[in-house]
C-alpha cells in the first residue's frame, strides 16, 4: 500500500467511532484544492496542520474534522490487523481484496507526505 493509498483510507474510511469520513465529492476537492495552491512546501514529509487546512480554504469545523481524521492512524491499523487476522488481506497491485499476503502499513513519515497532498491519481 502507498501512502496516498493510506491517506486516502485515513480520510475516507468508515472506523469504529463517530468521526464521519470524508466523501468522495469531499475528498476530490481537498485534492483541488491542494493541487490548485501547490501543498508540498518545502517539507512533504510534514504533518498537515489546521493552518494548512484553512490555507486551502477550510474553515476551523472542516479543518478540525480533516485533522481527526488523519489521527485516526491506530485505528486505521487496528482495522487492517483484524482483516488480516481474519485472512483479508489488500493487493498493492489490484484494489480488490485478496487472501494472499498482509501489506503493513506505510511509515508515518509516508503517511504525512501522502496526507499533505492529496495525489492527483487518486483523485481522478
Amino acid at each position: 500500500m502507498t501512502a496516498a493509498e493510506w491517506g486516502v483510507l485515513l480520510l475516507c474510511c468508515a472506523l469504529p467511532g463517530e468521526e464521519k469520513p470524508l466523501s468522495l465529492p469531499q475528498f476530490q476537492e481537498l485534492g483541488r484544492r491542494a493541487r490548485a495552491l501547490g501543498c508540498r512546501g518545502d517539507d512533504p514529509l510534514r504533518e498537515l496542520t489546521a493552518r494548512d487546512l484553512a490555507r486551502l480554504g477550510y474553515d476551523a469545523a472542516q479543518s478540525a474534522r480533516i485533522t481527526r481524521l488523519l489521527a485516526r492512524e491506530a485505528q486505521l491499523e487496528q482495522y487492517l490487523r483484524a482483516a488480516a487476522a481474519q485472512g483479508i488481506t489488500a493487493e498493492e497491485t489490484a484494489p480488490q481484496l485478496s487472501r494472499s499476503r498482509p501489506m503493513p502499513p506505510p511509515s508515518p513519515q509516508a503517511t504525512r507526505a501522502a496526507c499533505s497532498c492529496v495525489s492527483p491519481a487518486m483523485s481522478a
